[in-house]
């Protein structure tokens, strides 16, 4: 797809097929950030062999499902993609609306990724993609627990992934309630607390595994608390409830 002739991906680079369902994808982090980075993806050869787009927003109906299409042409422009490159990945987007509150929405996803999963050959694995207020992001994985999207097989054939973007949660309380309500129906492995501005990924205290990275916010070193998950701040001088990366946080502190 695109320019993909031009930069060969190798086997190990090119993820397992998968079908992207994004949440909020009407809005402006899709519309700048998300599709066209899908296009530079593709361009680079770094898209699975087999995938799909499925946007979901508020709106629904046909003039909706247009819009977000016409989104998807002019994230393609912004990336510089050709005529081709943006035909291939339109023929594999499709688009839902409704609320995001409603039990009755998750299960017409649940219909949909099934019907894309058997077209699409992508074998009921999906990255789900939270570009919503930090208030809506337990409200979705609950809703996507509730219709069964969230379950994987024990050989790991099948997995089900959720990005959630930053701010996590508005403040230390808000952070810690959202870490519970994600947990209470994904296993810390499925979960990806991201910045997507400082390709940063943040993970929970509570995680097994060793963070990579640092702190999600400059907020931090100014509010004292942290949007990303709720850790024990190692900055000298300072107890409060921050980030777990000395170096990062003190480059944050630097730049407050």
């Amino acid at each position: 797809m695109g320019n993909s002739a031009n930069h060969p991906a190798r086997d190990d680079q090119r993820p397992q097929p998968c079908g992207v369902v994004i949440f909020g994808a009407t809005g402006d982090l899709a519309q700048r950030k998300l599709l066209p980075s899908l296009f530079r993806l593709a361009a680079r050869g770094l898209l699975p062999e087999q995938y799909y787009v499925l946007g979901v927003g508020r709106e629904a109906g046909r003039a909706a499902e247009k819009a977000f299409r016409e989104r998807v042409r002019e994230a393609a422009a912004d990336a510089g993609a050709d005529e081709g490159a943006a035909k291939t990945l339109l023929d594999a987007c499709a688009y839902m609306g409704g609320a995001l509150d409603d039990a009755a929405l998750y299960r017409d996803i649940a219909g949909k990724v099934a019907a894309m999963d058997e077209a699409h050959g992508t074998g009921g694995r999906h990255l789900y993609y939270l570009a919503l207020p930090p208030d809506l992001h337990a409200t979705v994985v609950e809703g996507l627990g509730g219709a069964k999207l969230t379950r994987e097989d024990w050989d790991a054939t099948t997995w089900n992934r959720v990005v959630v973007e930053k701010p996590f949660g508005r403040d230390l309380e808000s952070a810690r309630d959202l870490d519970r309500r994600l947990q209470s129906v994904l296993r810390e492995r499925q979960i990806y607390r991201i910045d997507h501005s400082s390709i940063i990924e943040v993970r929970s205290a509570a995680s097994p595994r060793k963070p990579t990275s640092g702190c999600c916010s400059t907020a931090c070193s100014a509010t004292r608390r942290c949007s990303c998950a709720p850790t024990a701040c190692k900055r000298a001088g300072r107890s409060s409830p921050t980030c777990s990366i000395p170096g990062r946080t003190e480059r944050s502190a630097r730049a407050a």
